[in-house]
């Protein structure tokens, strides 16, 4: 029993033993299939490599908008009234000033009337106080023409006649003067007589001279004597008269005087009666101008009351093409109500609500591609005709509900009609805000960094991975420009995904990693068949 046991525990052993052996052989070779068939792959990673060519790249933003044609406006009623007359339909082209259709407002029409009868009783009011202004100014010039002809009359006949009674009275000073001297040139004589008869009388006596020379002086004493007498008459004579002068120049002063004083009565009340035309005059001259005034005002509501029956019919605002009516004749419209829509068809624009962090990057004059939505889009290109300086929180968003985010408005016109896009439509807007063409590009992905530092992987001359680095310039969503590290032609490795790459990595690109692969295949497949039988031997020598 002892020695069985014994021989019992030896072929345990052994059979421990023996399988300790296989397993081991069979470890150590699954460790050498592994480094026969895998050791070369561990050693050279497969990777995919791309071509470094010049391209396009452009740096946008993609957006959607709302085609419209170029000035497309909606018309809307100026007042409530009724649609009287339509004069065009959808799809007619009309000019800038053609007239579209009528709105008919008896009201207003009812109210121009009055106005204009209420300014034509203002225009006969303002004719009635312009005839009454000129005959106050007629009033004026005749009180005048009387003031100024009375103060002329002043007597001018009675300063004449005043004037020669004065020379008279001088002349018959004179004469009074010229009588006195003859009165005394008289008296003289006859004293001179006298004392010649004295002594002819005392000659006669004494016998000295004849007695007839006596009577001859006798007689020119007589002759002095009348001589005197006469001149004393004349004198008398010449002072009544001068006294009959003096009289008559008193009288004509006093009639004068009389004159004068009629005659300042009446200036002064032709000077009242010029004051009180001058007064008039200007009374209706205010009321002239009170009138005139009123006229004009009355004119001017005549004018907006007529504007207001001209604003009835709807014209034209540009020259364009009807793209829709939302009325028809006999409709009753209130005011603002929408009444058609006009859209210049030669300009085609898209209206876009940009974002606040787009908006700061577009700018007036960059281009942009306008293109359906859906695949394989008909694309147009245009521009960037205007930004809104202002943000609104107002607009909708695509579906037309309340988006509540400030967004900022924009314009993109078609460089030409696109005779394809559809006003109202929504479509898809790229505008291009930088662009470089003729320059290094390269797929983003192939991009790598570093502390933030650009770099990509290339394949060196021994085949291993390296580094090369590079600067970057403008970057668009899938592609970068570089500027410096590469050129044309060179080719730059793609990282894999589940292998990191490190400096010196042997890296073998996919289109040689598949030759070689198909080579070795062959050799892979007999080990594994090789390896196959050692594990069915040890499962047999276990089971034994």
């Amino acid at each position: 029993m002892d020695v069985q046991l014994a021989k019992k525990k030896l072929r345990g052993g052994v059979r421990w033993v023996v399988a300790s052996g296989v397993l081991t052989l069979v470890c150590g070779g699954g460790w050498w299939l592994y480094a026969s068939n895998f050791g070369a792959r561990s050693q050279a990673i497969a990777v995919r490599a791309i071509d470094v060519e010049l391209g396009t790249i452009e740096k946008k933003i993609d957006e959607s908008g709302i085609v419209e044609f170029g000035n497309q406006q909606t018309l809307k009623s100026p007042t409530d009234a009724t649609v009287d007359t339509l004069w065009v339909e959808v799809g007619d082209r009309v000019d800038l000033g053609s007239e579209l259709l009528r709105l008919r407002d008896s009201q207003q029409q009812l109210g121009l009337n009055e106005h204009q009868l209420k300014i034509r009783q203002q225009e006969l009011t303002l004719a009635y106080h312009r005839d009454r202004l000129q005959n106050a100014r007629l009033a004026v010039e005749a009180a005048e023409t009387d003031l100024a002809a009375k103060i002329a009359q002043t007597t001018r006949s009675e300063q004449i006649q005043l004037e020669a009674k004065a020379l008279e009275i001088e002349k018959q000073q004179l004469t009074v003067a010229n009588t006195q001297a003859k009165i005394e040139t008289a008296q003289g004589q006859l004293d001179a007589a006298r004392q010649e008869l004295e002594e002819v009388e005392a000659l006669v006596e004494k016998g000295y001279i004849p007695s007839n020379e006596l009577r001859a002086a006798q007689d020119e004493i007589r002759n002095g004597q009348d001589q005197l007498r006469e001149a004393e008459l004349d004198f008398a004579i010449a002072q009544l008269e001068l006294k009959n002068l003096q009289l008559d120049r008193q009288r004509l002063q006093q009639e004068r005087q009389d004159k004068l004083a009629q005659q300042e009565s009446e200036i002064r009340q032709a000077r009242s009666a010029l004051r009180e035309a001058q007064a008039t005059l200007a009374n209706v001259e205010n009321e002239v101008r009170t009138a005139d005034i009123e006229l004009e005002n009355l004119e001017l509501e005549r004018q907006r009351l007529a504007k207001e029956l001209q604003a009835n019919i709807v014209t034209s605002p540009i020259f364009g093409t009807v793209l829709d009516l939302f009325v028809k004749p006999g409709d009753g419209v209130e005011r603002g109500k929408d009444l058609l829509v006009l859209g210049d068809p030669s300009r085609e624009v898209v209206k876009l609500q940009l974002s606040t962090l787009n908006a700061k990057q577009v700018e007036v004059n960059q281009a942009a591609r306008v293109s359906l939505i859906g695949p394989n889009p008909k694309t147009f290109e245009g521009r960037v005709r205007s930004l809104s300086p202002l943000a609104s929180t107002s607009a909708t968003d695509s579906s037309g509900r309340q988006s509540g985010q400030a967004t900022i408005a924009a314009i993109v016109e078609l460089d030409r009609p696109s005779n394809f896009l559809i006003p109202g439509s929504q479509v898809s807007v790229e505008i291009i805000l930088q662009r470089r063409e003729e320059v290094v590009v390269l797929q983003m992905e192939a991009i790598q960094r570093d502390d933030r530092e650009p770099y990509v992987w290339v394949r060196a001359d021994d085949g291993t991975a390296q580094k090369q680095a590079i600067a970057l310039g403008l970057e668009g969503i899938v592609e970068v420009e570089v500027t410096e590290g590469l050129k044309p032609g060179d080719r730059v490795i793609l990282p894999p995904v589940d292998v990191p790459l490190q400096p010196g990595i042997p890296v073998i690109e996919e289109d040689e990693q598949g030759q070689e692969s198909a080579i070795e295949r062959p050799n892979i497949k007999s080990k594994r068949q090789k390896a196959k039988r050692k594990r069915q031997k040890i499962d047999e020598v276990l089971m034994s």
